[in-house]
């Protein structure tokens, strides 16, 4: 385990990459649909087909789950197919609104809380993340029950924490958790974005070790540094 501090003097401590990989694959996926207890007029035939529509991201589409927001502004997976509908159509600051309004709605919403945490991540404030999501960074922590989950939860939430690792320099991490999530199918699009972070996060980490070399060299020429020789017997 690593021991971390929070940037307020808080320390709480971290699995290691090996002990990420192995907490990461430790749980029963579903890959089936999971029938909700909703309200009535919606049933789940109905949110499998609204669903497809925000796949789509087409105008009927996104007009339809508009709608069935209004209808049942209760049901968070509503909102969450709404906001990945107005991504898929370009419609990015919607998108970020929509997702905004889903965590004042349903803050326990584990999709709410993903969202919210990549645009910490995006404004570099990746460091809150272990509020939002639990100090674990575990999927069993941040659903608040047993070791089960839904392929597509926990792809999602491993992915996020994995860009939480990158962000903050801990590649070893990521790399681990990248390796976990393509033991599953269906998962490419996630593993995709993760390979491009990771490739461009080790390309900075080149491009810093350069930099630092560099800045040294001037700081030794400028007699700032001193010079380490290495003495001869």
């Amino acid at each position: 385990m690593l021991a971390i501090e929070d940037g307020l003097g808080v320390f709480w401590f971290m699995l290691s990459p090996q002990e990420t990989y192995e907490e990461a694959t430790s749980y029963r996926l579903n890959y089936e649909p999971v029938p909700q207890s909703l309200p009535p007029g919606l049933t789940n035939d109905d949110l499998n087909d609204l669903y497809h529509a925000a796949q789509g991201g087409r105008p009927e589409g996104l007009a339809r789950l508009e709608r069935m927001v209004k209808r049942y502004p209760v049901v968070p997976t509503l909102w969450n197919y709404l906001a990945v509908a107005y991504r898929i159509a370009g419609k990015e600051k919607k998108a970020r609104e929509v997702e905004r309004k889903m965590l004042e709605r349903h803050p326990d919403y584990l999709f709410a809380k993903i969202a919210e945490a990549s645009r910490r991540i995006e404004s570099g404030r990746g460091a809150s993340l272990p509020e939002l999501l639990g100090k674990s960074m575990s999927l069993q922590e941040a659903l608040g029950h047993d070791r089960a989950a839904h392929l597509s939860e926990w792809k999602f939430f491993y992915a996020t924490v994995a860009e939480w690792h990158m962000e903050a320099g801990r590649l070893e991490h990521a790399e681990m958790l990248l390796k976990a999530i393509r033991r599953e199918r269906h998962t490419e699009e996630v593993t995709e974005s993760l390979e491009r972070g990771l490739m461009l996060a080790r390309m900075r980490g080149f491009q810093q070790r350069l930099l630092a070399d560099s800045q040294r060299r001037v700081e030794v020429k400028q007699g700032r540094l001193p010079v380490v020789r290495e003495r001869k017997p």
